[in-house]
Order: C-alpha cells, then sequence, then structure tokens
C-alpha cells in the first residue's frame, strides 16, 4: 500500500519551515511545497491545521497534520523509509535531541539578537552570551563532518539555521560571530551542510535569500527592538496582546481575528469592575497597576490610530474607571502628559506598526 502524499506549508525565508524540508529530503520522501505569505493574512489551511500556533512549518500527511519544525523532523524519522536521523543508540538519541534543545531554547534567541540590534550595551549583552555558546556546538563538532557523522542527521537539521540563514543575515547586517579562526569547525559544517547533494532540492537560494532579509531589514531589527521593551511585555499575555494588535495592525483578517479575540476577553475584565470605582475597590491597587496600560496608554492609541475596542456603551465601568484612574490624585505626579503621550505614538507609529506585523510570523 502506497504512502498518503505529503505536503508541507512554509514560508520562504523561514528557518523553521527549512527544517522541515531538510528532514524530507534527507530521508528522500517527495513533498509538495505550499507557501504562505505570512506578510499579509495566513491561509484558512494553516489556522485550521495549526490552531494553537498559527505558524509554519505544518506537514500534511493524507489526513494528518504535524506542527513544530523538529517534532515533524521526528515524525518523518520514524514514519518513512531511509537514511536515519536520529542514531540507533539510546544514549546518542538522548544526547541528540539534549543538543537540539540547547540550540532551539538557548542559543538560537541571543545568537540571532546579536546580529539583529543596534550596537550598544544591549547588543554587547548577547554578543557576549553568544559568544559563550558557541564553543559548546564547535565541541560537538570535533573530528567530524556533521553533527550526525559522516552525513546530516537530526541535530544538524536543528543547527541548519547556522548555515544559509546565518550566513545571509551576517551579510546583510555586517556582523558575523562565527569565522574560521575562532570556529573552524563551525565555519566547516556550514559550507558541508550547503553543498551536501541531499539537501540541494530544499537549499534556499543564496541570492533570493539574501535579497528578502534585505527587503525586510528594517522589520525585524523592529522586532527585535520590540521584544526588549515594555511593549512587547504586554503584548505577550493573555489580554493585552490581542488588544493592542487589534489597535496597531493594519485592516485585514488578522487584524480581525484579534479584534474577536480582545472583544471576547473585554467583558471578563468589566464584569471585575462590578460596583467599584477601582479594580481593587474604592482606590487603585495592584490589579489597577497590571491594566493601567488601559487608562492613558490605551486612549492615546485610540486617538492615534482611530481605533476604539472600549467605550460608554459596550464598556461603561471600564470606560469610568480609566477616566477615575487618569484624575486619581495620588498617581498625578507619575501621569504622563496627554500631549506628550500621543506625541510620543505619532512620531513611533511606523515603528509599533512594524513591530506588530514582524510579531506575525514568530
Amino acid at each position: 500500500m502506497s504512502s498518503p502524499p505529503v505536503k508541507l506549508i512554509g514560508f520562504f525565508g523561514s528557518p523553521y519551515a527549512h527544517r522541515a524540508e531538510a528532514a524530507l529530503c534527507l530521508k528522500g520522501v517527495p513533498y509538495e511545497l505550499m507557501l504562505e505569505d505570512l506578510f499579509n493574512a495566513k491561509s484558512e489551511l494553516l489556522l485550521k491545521l495549526n490552531p494553537i500556533h498559527k505558524k509554519v512549518p505544518v506537514l500534511i500527511h493524507g489526513d494528518r497534520a504535524i506542527s513544530e519544525s523538529l517534532v515533524i523532523a521526528e515524525y518523518v524519522d520514524e514514519t518513512f523509509e531511509g537514511p536515519p536521523l536520529l542514531p540507533s543508540d539510546p544514549y546518542d538519541r538522548a544526547m541528540a535531541r539534549f543538543w537540539a534543545h540547547f540550540i532551539e531554547n538557548k542559543f538560537i534567541k541571543p545568537f540571532f539578537m546579536a546580529h539583529w540590534l543596534e550596537e550598544g550595551e544591549v547588543r554587547d549583552g548577547f554578543v557576549k552570551e553568544a559568544k559563550e555558546l558557541l564553543p559548546l556546538l564547535e565541541e560537538q563538532l570535533k573530528g567530524k563532518r556533521f553533527f550526525g557523522g559522516d552525513s546530516p542527521g537530526y541535530l544538524d537539521i536543528a543547527a541548519s539555521m547556522l548555515a544559509p540563514t546565518r550566513m545571509a543575515v551576517e551579510e546583510v547586517t555586517g556582523v558575523a560571530l562565527i569565522n574560521d579562526d575562532d570556529y573552524p569547525a563551525l565555519s566547516q559544517w556550514a559550507r558541508e551542510y550547503i553543498s551536501n547533494e541531499a539537501l540541494k532540492p530544499c537549499m534556499p537560494d543564496k541570492d533570493q535569500l539574501l535579497a528578502y532579509f534585505m527587503k525586510n531589514k528594517e522589520m525585524y531589527k523592529a522586532g527585535v527592538k520590540a521584544m526588549l521593551q515594555n511593549f512587547t511585555k504586554f503584548c505577550s499575555k493573555q489580554f493585552t496582546k490581542p488588544f493592542f494588535m487589534a489597535h496597531w495592525l493594519e485592516e485585514g483578517e488578522a487584524r480581525e481575528g484579534f479584534v474577536k479575540e480582545a472583544k471576547e476577553l473585554l467583558p471578563l475584565l468589566e464584569a471585575q469592575l462590578k460596583g467599584k470605582r477601582f479594580f481593587a475597590g474604592d482606590s487603585p491597587g495592584y490589579l489597577d497597576i497590571a491594566a493601567c496600560t488601559l487608562g492613558p496608554t490605551r486612549i492615546a492609541i485610540e486617538e492615534l490610530t482611530g481605533v476604539s475596542l472600549i467605550n460608554d456603551e459596550e464598556y461603561p465601568a471600564l470606560s469610568q474607571w480609566a477616566r477615575e484612574y487618569i484624575s486619581n490624585e495620588t498617581l498625578k505626579p507619575c501621569m504622563p502628559d496627554r500631549d506628550q503621550l500621543l506625541a510620543y505614538f505619532t512620531k513611533n507609529k511606523e515603528r509599533y506598526t512594524t513591530a506588530v506585523k514582524a510579531m506575525l510570523l514568530h
């Protein structure tokens, strides 16, 4: 009985989608690549098959859908015939997974933050962290062509963004942390990875990859900068993220989704204020501090973007709370000046809209 057809939902320029492609290529599995346009609305198929994270890649194997790049790599390895991606020895297999976890959760963030951030103390901190971690990966390649031995395997797939993606990013940003002098094994590994015959069908074209990162350079820089600011801190929370994404995103399906999500959550906050001036009671407290972005910040953003989700008719308690919060005598010394706040968001409007657009890719 023949295997069901294999399809892969990906996005050009995504190192995570490349991981999934690399697993399929190394196993010799034919597949159809379905490219998403993540800068615009995500397809209904992607949202249906990956409703939790709403991200690429997604592997479609018959009526099965598998998400997350390294999960896909393991599924491909266990499902299809071909050269093994993970070692057969239990200990070696565990070590491959350990170092893949290290790359995914410990190494990637400081390494690429060091490339995209502008010069300064924050970037220097990420450079220092990345340089402390790089020798650990260099050591894993000692005496080997690939992390997997003589041919690429699971750990090479996990580290693949240090090959074509890293080289393109280096050329665009002018930042290079990996070189032949300091990390000869990693440098040679990257060249071996890119030129590997089995991987050639899925290797992104160098010029196209360079053009992609060049075109989107400012978006990536804005995205990593946003990650370091309070804007991303409140965007990461269950309510504040959809609420402010609904304000900053341009009109379209993506924005409508966040508007819908915010409107589903707003009644929960409205209910917490029933019969009270503040969340804490007669005076502001901890929860009022947590919700303070819905006071002066929200009002300034509404005026600037023309988007207003909180009003007296639908959310009278929240609307009155915002007025009470802004006019509270105790808070007046730290209350931002309305005109200055509006001027700040007006000046930085494009940076915020670019940052939230970048967040849709991650």
